[in-house]
């Protein structure tokens, strides 16, 4: 016959078996088809066949801690990428994409076939420095136009452009699941997609390396700023929170 103690110390082992049964069971986001799902913790159910005592308020309180630690853990890390994600990836795309220096290259000015002098203007998605804003220590920028310059950077400014929009949808719903605690697997897979997509959007800024802008025979050693390496970082981060999610 058995101890009080040995009787306790093996229904403590069914307990726990049953536990990491249990958590094992329960999405901790809506990465499966089980939706739509709930970040609440709900009442912990389903675990009375495997476990074989009388105490099932005790089995229930002992289940439910183990489930809500699990579910707030994931919360808490969802939360940090969510922060994260708007600081670093929306306002930072949104700094990128508004720069007017991505790249520095040495320009050569002149009249005709005659090159005067060579300076370093900076060179953004949507904007660039001009001449006379050197001499004024780069205070001011101006639109890609054909009045300046034709050395409009189209594909990244589509793929910067595209990577802002689609991280955006997935922000929200990110956020949306992190205020509600809800979320359906379509839209949470969408919102994985699209971060991909983001990732990828936002590395396609660097094609302006191979751009008219540094590929020109009037530019020479082009390099990148603080702001193309800001965007690098953006794209390595959509991806590792599309991982993430």
């Amino acid at each position: 016959e058995k101890s009080k103690a040995e009787e306790s110390h093996e229904k403590g082992g069914r307990l726990w078996m049953a536990a990491v049964k249990s958590v094992e069971e329960q999405p901790v986001s809506p990465r499966g088809p089980g939706t739509p799902y709930s970040l609440q913790i709900d009442n912990v159910s389903g675990c009375h066949s495997s476990v074989s005592h009388a105490d099932s308020e005790e089995e229930d309180a002992y289940l439910f801690t183990a489930n809500m630690a699990r579910k707030r853990v994931r919360a808490v890390q969802l939360l940090g990428f969510g922060v994260v994600g708007f600081v670093l990836g929306f306002c930072g795309s949104v700094l990128v994409m508004s720069s007017c220096n991505f790249v520095t290259a040495e320009t050569q000015v002149g009249d005709g076939y005659e090159v005067s002098s060579s300076f370093d203007l900076h060179y953004g998605l949507w904007k660039y420095s001009p001449l006379d804003s050197a001499f004024n220590n780069y205070s001011y920028c101006y639109r890609y136009d054909e009045k300046h310059t034709s050395f409009t950077p189209w594909i990244p400014r589509i793929g910067g452009s595209s990577a802002l929009g689609f991280a955006t949808y997935s922000l929200a719903v990110l956020w949306f699941y992190l205020i509600r605690g809800s979320a359906t697997y379509v839209t949470w897979k969408l919102a994985v997609v699209c971060l991909v997509v983001a990732g990828l959007g936002q590395a396609s800024t660097f094609w302006i390396l191979l751009d008219d802008i540094c590929t020109s025979s009037t530019t020479a050693n082009c390099r990148l700023s603080g702001i193309a390496y800001l965007s690098g970082a953006i794209s390595l981060f959509w991806f590792a929170l599309a991982m993430e999610m």
